[in-house]
């Protein structure tokens, strides 16, 4: 995908502090990055928000708009905003609330001038509700990144074997778990 990613857009969903958008911005791609935090955002905007091939949206990303309160660990470090989520787990004791603007991603994706390369998601347990979503209303990519994070509650375990399994029995070849 990055051989030939030049000039087509990457969609960094939980882009934290810019790691992986910063790998795709090296390979020529043009960046959509999202992420909610508000010390993780001032971080990325830091080291990646004066390149002209990035947008960063302080914003989350669901499979539905809205506002959400966004949980954060009590002690407000750069480091803690890698557990910062929806939900409260073990990385992340709650703490600290942010209400936060949720972007719709099947409204984002098509609203874009440009085709979609590839999606990452990492977003702490939101995964889940795209992907559901995502099985019976397809994301226009044709790389689809997944980090899942079934260890955050019993549900989510239950949710992911179910999405496995339809993944399989419809045979879809853009899903890719367990990234990095």
């Amino acid at each position: 995908m990055l051989r030939h990613g030049a000039g087509k857009v990457f969609v960094d969903c939980g882009a934290n502090v810019g790691d992986i958008a910063a790998i795709a911005l090296r390979h020529g791609m043009v960046v959509h990055a999202f992420e909610p935090d508000p010390i993780a955002a001032a971080e990325l905007r830091r080291r990646l928000g004066s390149h002209r091939m990035i947008t960063i949206h302080q914003v989350a990303v669901g499979a539905s708009a809205r506002h959400e309160t966004l949980r954060g660990s009590g002690t407000a470090t750069l480091e803690s905003t890698e557990g910062t989520s929806f939900y409260v787990h073990a990385r992340n004791d709650g703490a600290r609330q942010i209400e936060v603007e949720v972007v719709d991603l099947f409204e984002f994706i098509p609203s874009l001038d440009q085709p979609v390369a590839a999606v990452k998601l990492d977003i702490e347990g939101a995964e889940f509700e795209i992907l559901e979503r995502m099985l019976g209303e397809r994301l226009a990519a044709p790389f689809i990144f997944v980090e899942t994070h079934e260890g955050f509650s019993p549900d989510f375990g239950r949710r992911l074997a179910a999405i496995r399994a339809r993944i399989k029995l419809e045979r879809v070849q853009n899903v890719y778990f367990g990234w990095p």
